[in-house]
């Protein structure tokens, strides 16, 4: 059965390429390099088929461009795939009208914790932070270290209170969080398109948000 596919370029001014993924009788899902063409055979013109299983080239494809996006230290998604999805969710806000909110989270004292306990510590907070991100997002929701100790929810057809009733879940949860040392969070929140039209501007928006509430817990 095939399941999807798609058309290359083609090799020769006759012939047709085309990638598609089957599913073979044991429900195995494959992938083939298909071309198609004409070729003069015993001066009639006769067609052509080959089929190359290319499974194994897709699936380190797949590889590679999930490390592309992945954040190496907690496995979340990186900067690139946080920018690649406000841009999807920006287009499709703009033709379905529905908001979408971003919240950024920024692990608070990573710096002395690192100091005083050493940065393989301020890494598995880090990565604590990075399981409870996971564990409480929908699949729809694009979860991703922002970088350093910021990390960043993009929350589809989710409003500001939604978004804060989120946030605040979290860092309840972070607090909660009973292994040493103890950690926190600040955040903060911003939705399209009130707070800004562009990725730069919903960023910096929420960005701002954080370093108010980060400003308010170091007084």
């Amino acid at each position: 059965m095939i399941e999807s596919g798609f058309i290359l370029p083609p090799t020769e001014h006759s012939s047709k390429r085309y990638e598609i993924r089957i599913i073979t009788k044991r429900g195995e899902a494959r992938w083939l390099d298909v071309t198609m063409g004409t070729m003069e055979l015993e001066g009639q013109l006769a067609h052509v088929m080959t089929a190359v299983d290319i499974t194994e080239r897709k699936q380190m494809e797949e590889q590679i461009h999930q490390l592309l996006l992945s954040d190496s230290l907690t496995g979340l998604g990186n900067y690139r795939q946080l920018v690649n999805a406000i841009s999807e969710e920006t287009e499709r806000s703009f033709r379905t009208g529905r908001s979408f909110t971003v919240v950024l989270l920024d692990l608070n004292n990573l710096k002395k914790i690192n100091d005083r306990y050493g940065h393989l510590v301020g890494n598995q907070a880090l990565c604590r932070v990075a399981d409870i991100l996971r564990l409480g997002c929908r699949t729809i929701d694009t979860v991703a270290r922002f970088g350093g100790d910021e990390f960043a929810l993009l929350l589809p057809e989710t409003g500001i209170e939604g978004a804060r009733d989120v946030a605040e879940r979290i860092a309840q949860q972070v607090m909660n969080d009973c292994k040493h040392p103890s950690i926190s969070v600040s955040f903060g929140v911003a939705m399209y398109p009130e707070d800004g039209r562009t990725i730069d501007e919903i960023l910096r928006t929420a960005d701002a948000a954080l370093y108010v509430m980060k400003e308010g817990s170091n007084r």
